[in-house]
């Protein structure tokens, strides 16, 4: 029996739907990699997949070996299917990615799925992300990282986490030796708002392995960020950092500037969305005159105006290493636009931005012709 004739059974026997672009995916000539049945694409958008359709799929890709990414993003997988994925991810013997993110599942269902998770030996990636875990769900996943040897990757971003489950995944990290990225954007911290960071710090003042830590939407305020740049003054394998929409101010930017003075692994930097100002990227631009790692940097809606972006214009006629900058939402003068205008045509590494400078010339009612310059948001 073909793996389509199975699917059609097995789904049949469920009395579940068939899923709307499965059976041309299992339809493939070669072994079969890669199942995606991403909930927000067109042909699922109106067809998302329900519980007893995932307990249907799951029975049917254990008859899958050679299957190595499944991603069910954007559905409406619950709590219901919580057993079948823990035995799905504990019998499987070669699956390395798995995509949950945006789905229905809560505290009750991670649990039943850590337990799973505890003795896979082969998943490397895992997004939940979306998914309404609570503060206990994200306590059994860091469990979990205490005992798992093979996850490299995992999202847990808008997974309503609480102060408590963040600090137990900062503790378990100054252990774990295997996860190489973690995503920890807006949990809900009603108390201890922003301080978890500081346990972030002691952790990379040890860890050797992680290179890519998001923090974005953490209410962390400058006097929190003072211990996390001294930590990064001391760790040298972290190479991606995620502030985004954080409450980080002039000072802060200040301390990040003065960091990444000493840092010397630090390549992508978002620092979107605070509110650094002309004193805060004065001291980033200042840094980049002499740093030689950092190849992303984003400061977009920072309040920087002309002495800010002045600075880092100068800056990047010297800087040699940055490839993407975006500074969008910031305020230009018609004279700094065009000091930035230059600086992205001299600086050499540069391929990535969000800004294109605009030269304009206009005829004026007495015949002459006047130049303007302006800032636009590039759309690549």
């Amino acid at each position: 029996m073909t793996i389509v004739e199975q699917y059609k059974k097995i789904f049949e026997e469920y009395e579940a739907p068939l899923i709307p672009t499965l059976e041309e995916q299992l339809s493939v000539e070669e072994e079969i990699i890669d199942i995606f049945l991403v909930g927000k694409s067109k042909p699922l958008f109106n067809n998302r997949v329900t519980n007893i359709q995932c307990i249907a799929l799951l029975e049917l890709v254990m008859k899958i070996p050679s299957l190595e990414k499944l991603d069910l993003s954007y559905n409406r997988i619950g709590d219901e299917v919580a057993t079948t994925l823990s035995r799905f991810v504990q019998q499987h013997e070669n699956l390395k990615y798995l995509n949950l993110s945006h789905n229905l599942i809560k505290t009750e269902g991670m649990t039943v799925i850590t337990n799973g998770l505890k003795t896979n030996v082969t998943l490397q990636y895992l997004d939940v992300s979306g998914n309404e875990i609570g503060n206990e769900g994200g306590m059994q996943l860091a469990e979990m990282l205490q005992m798992n040897s093979s996850l490299l990757s995992i999202n847990l971003s808008d997974c309503e986490l609480g102060a408590e489950s963040m600090i137990a995944f900062s503790t378990v990290l100054i252990t774990n030796r295997t996860l190489q990225e973690i995503c920890l954007s807006n949990p809900r911290l009603t108390s201890l708002r922003g301080e978890t960071v500081v346990h972030f710090a002691s952790m990379l003042q040890v860890n050797t392995t992680l290179r890519s830590l998001d923090l974005s939407k953490n209410s962390i305020r400058d006097s929190h960020l003072e211990h996390l740049t001294e930590a990064l003054k001391r760790n040298h394998t972290l190479e991606s950092l995620k502030l985004r929409a954080n409450q980080i101010a002039v000072q802060g930017g200040f301390m990040i500037g003065q960091m990444l003075k000493i840092n010397k692994s630090l390549k992508f930097l978002d620092l979107s969305a605070n509110h650094i100002g002309d004193d805060g990227c004065r001291e980033i631009a200042s840094a980049l005159e002499t740093n030689t790692q950092l190849q992303y940097l984003n400061i977009s809606f920072n309040s920087i105006k002309d002495a800010g972006l002045s600075s880092l214009a100068a800056a990047l006629q010297i800087n040699k290493t940055i490839k993407s900058l975006f500074m969008w939402g910031n305020t230009f003068s018609e004279a700094t636009a065009d000091k930035m205008g230059q600086a992205l045509k001299i600086c050499p590494s540069l391929v990535e931005t969000d800004v294109v400078v605009c030269y304009s010339t206009i005829l004026q009612p007495d015949g002459s012709k006047k130049q303007y310059v302006d800032v636009a948001l590039h759309n690549p």
